[in-house]
């Protein structure tokens, strides 16, 4: 017998799918690099700024991606912070995050491949980097109420963890 009845969209089941995506793309970017880096036999570090047009290109696509990440991410919230419905805020917030994190493993991705084809591990230490700034971006119950700043109705129903979102 099928159940068609659709999935209950409460507060845990938002945080924990918004989790999920957060630590799924974290784990990709964290394997890909191992894996990179256990393949690679020829390992050096350099920072010649003239052989390799991707010693600047690399870290200027990283800033420029978490620039623009938090750019974006905060013009997003900007715009959710005035919505009356609960149910289109976090919805909201969620788009925002994808947006964000999408900028930043664009470039991550790129130093890992950037790493996998000149085996200078500069490029494996931007990736790092940025995995690292992508971790302290996740996703908890009071980062998502300060962000959207929730009226005292609207936290008051967040906080109602089992209820449905409305």
């Amino acid at each position: 017998m099928e159940n068609n009845q659709p999935i209950a969209f409460t507060p845990k089941s938002y945080i924990r799918t918004i989790t999920i995506i957060h630590l799924a793309l974290i784990m990709g970017l964290i394997l890909f690099s191992g894996v990179s880096y256990s393949i690679i036999e020829t390992n050096f570090l350099s920072f010649d700024f003239g052989s390799d047009v991707f010693v600047m290109l690399v870290p200027s696509l990283a800033v420029g991606g978490a620039f623009a990440s938090n750019f974006i991410y905060n013009k997003k919230i900007g715009e959710l912070t005035s919505l009356e419905s609960l149910k289109d805020k976090v919805m909201g917030y969620q788009t925002a995050c994808i947006i964000r994190y999408a900028l930043l493993e664009g470039p991550a991705l790129l130093g890992i491949v950037t790493y996998m084809q000149t085996g200078n591990l500069f490029f494996l230490i931007i990736a790092g980097a940025l995995i690292v700034y992508f971790i302290t971006l996740r996703p908890t119950k009071e980062k998502i109420e300060m962000d959207l700043n929730f009226s005292f109705e609207q936290k008051t129903a967040f906080n109602q963890i089992n209820e449905v979102i409305k």
